[in-house]
């Protein structure tokens, strides 16, 4: 453009110089000249068109250079908000994908770790903490974390109410704040966990868990690593995740309490069937017994009044028999028979009757004494050595003694007979108070129990003794329980039986007699 200019301020120079020269000049000179202009002014229309042209050109390319500017800055624009749409895209996606994630599980471990991996991957704290609150005790405890270098499982509970500590301080407002600097906002109990924390400010926040407007825990996030500022924006980005946390949470919760409440609810409902079975059992047994009781009584007292003229007709006989009479010995036989019976009759009866204990306050340990030494002659015939360990402090307390003598007896008696035949023939006798219970063992180191045998050592007529009736152990249970105490039996690791008999030191027997 700038050279057609000066192309045109030549033109208009030749002109002026040829008009000056036509002042000068003849005709024929003036008909060059005329044609000289013609041409000029000729040219200068070519040339102004030019021009125009030109101008009109140098617009346009300006028009479309500033379209182009207009569509590279709208594309510009475009693509921040395209990146910014997508940005919010991926964050609500993940979003999802943590609510999905806490929804398909009810275990409130996995549900805290699933929100931990989640914050700790798109947020990238270097350290996060969830403390959830009991409100029973008025406390909150640590139960998940992530990045933390201590075992959090064994720290004490943290005081809701504790002072000066910025993590009580976020359940009572219910909010979510950045902590300016934790160095007067510690409580003494967490003061370790957050020591590298302390001079560095912005670097600690505390966000609210809530379920239905109710406080459930806190989540604590901080950068005591690298040290970066934390902003609002880390807030609103927190808030995404704890309000549905929270929610999780708390169903979480709600779902384990009505577990428990249904396993207790189950467990209550086992013991209660378990009850009825031993009550059914118990009752089954005490009529059936009580049957056996009643027809055992008939049987004794019928056979009875027999059996004595039967052993008075023995006796009769064997007096009229000369010493050295052969058909002595079947009379003595007989005798010793009727006696055999006469016991078996007179254990039917003690059977047949329900105990009646006369409780008077009376010294066990000297009633155990006693039974010893009434058995002392036919221990060391047997050489069966007697260890006692009686409790010296144990209290008088009430019980029958003459029936307790009977159940005494019965137990060693049938130690003696079974330890007799051993190798290491040892009884031993102890005592112990427990609370308020009395507990008396009695232990040898015969053979055993049987296995098959324990369960039925307390059962009517079964008896693994020759010459045994079967009952001392029945009637022996049945004083015990109406003491209110209880006998058990079972083997001892290192050999033999043992025999506890619980009693207690208050016993209560008088709404139970029978009348």
């Amino acid at each position: 453009m700038e050279s057609l200019h000066k192309m045109k301020l030549v033109l208009i120079l030749t002109l002026i110089a040829l008009l000056v020269c036509l002042k000068l000049a003849g005709t024929w000179i003036l008909t060059i000249i005329a044609c000289s202009i013609v041409g000029i002014i000729v040219i200068l229309f070519v040339f102004n068109s030019i021009e125009l042209q030109m101008k009109r050109s140098d617009y346009e390319k300006q028009e479309l250079h500033d379209e182009a500017s207009g569509a590279v800055r709208i594309k510009e624009k475009l693509d921040l908000k395209i990146k910014a749409l997508q940005s919010k895209i991926d964050e609500l996606s993940m979003i999802h994908k943590v609510i999905e994630s806490m929804m398909q599980t009810i275990d409130l471990n996995k549900i805290l770790q699933v929100i931990l991996g989640a914050i700790k991957k798109y947020l990238a704290y270097d350290r996060i903490i969830i403390l959830l609150i009991d409100e029973n005790e008025g406390t909150m405890r640590p139960v998940q974390s992530i990045g933390v270098d201590v075992d959090i499982s064994v720290m004490d509970r943290l005081n809701i109410n504790e002072p000066d500590c910025f993590i009580a301080e976020c359940v009572k407002k219910k909010r979510p704040f950045i902590v300016p600097d934790v160095k007067n906002k510690l409580s003494p109990a967490y003061e370790s966990l957050f020591n590298e924390a302390k001079g560095h400010k912005d670097i600690v926040a505390a966000v609210p868990l809530e379920a239905k407007g109710k406080m459930i825990g806190v989540l604590i996030v901080d950068n005591i690593h690298n040290k970066r500022p934390l902003v609002e924006k880390d807030l609103r980005d927190l808030i995404h995740y704890t309000n549905q946390a929270g929610l999780a949470i708390e169903n979480a919760n709600l779902y384990n309490m009505q577990k428990r409440f249904a396993e207790e609810l189950q467990r209550q409902v086992n013991i209660a069937v378990e009850k009825l079975k031993k009550a059914q059992a118990q009752l089954i047994k005490s009529e059936r017994l009580s049957a056996l009781g009643e027809m055992a009584a008939v049987v004794a007292h019928e056979v009875r009044n027999p059996m004595a003229s039967i052993r008075a007709g023995a006796q009769r006989i064997n007096k009229k028999l000369a010493d050295n009479d052969s058909n002595k010995k079947y009379t003595k036989y007989i005798v010793e028979e009727t006696d055999r019976l006469e016991r078996v009759v007179k254990n039917i009866l003690i059977f047949s009757r329900e105990p009646d204990p006369q409780l008077a306050p009376n010294d066990i340990n000297k009633l155990i004494n006693d039974v010893l030494y009434f058995l002392d002659e036919e221990m060391k015939l047997a050489g069966v050595k007697v260890k006692k360990s009686l409790e010296e402090t144990l209290p008088e307390f009430p019980f029958d003694p003459a029936l307790m003598r009977q159940v005494l007896l019965n137990i060693l008696q049938n130690a003696l007979h079974f330890t007799s035949s051993s190798e290491r023939k040892e009884l031993r006798a102890e005592t112990v108070r427990n609370g308020n219970k009395v507990i008396i063992k009695i232990s040898d180191t015969g053979p055993g129990i049987p296995k098959e045998n324990v369960g039925k050592i307390f059962e009517p007529f079964f008896s693994t003794k020759p010459s045994g009736t079967g009952l001392g152990l029945v009637i022996s249970q049945r004083i015990v329980e109406s003491h209110k105490g209880k006998i058990e039996a079972e083997n001892h690791p290192d050999g033999g039986a043992v025999f506890v008999i619980t009693l207690s030191v208050n016993p209560d027997v008088k709404n139970d007699k029978k009348t």
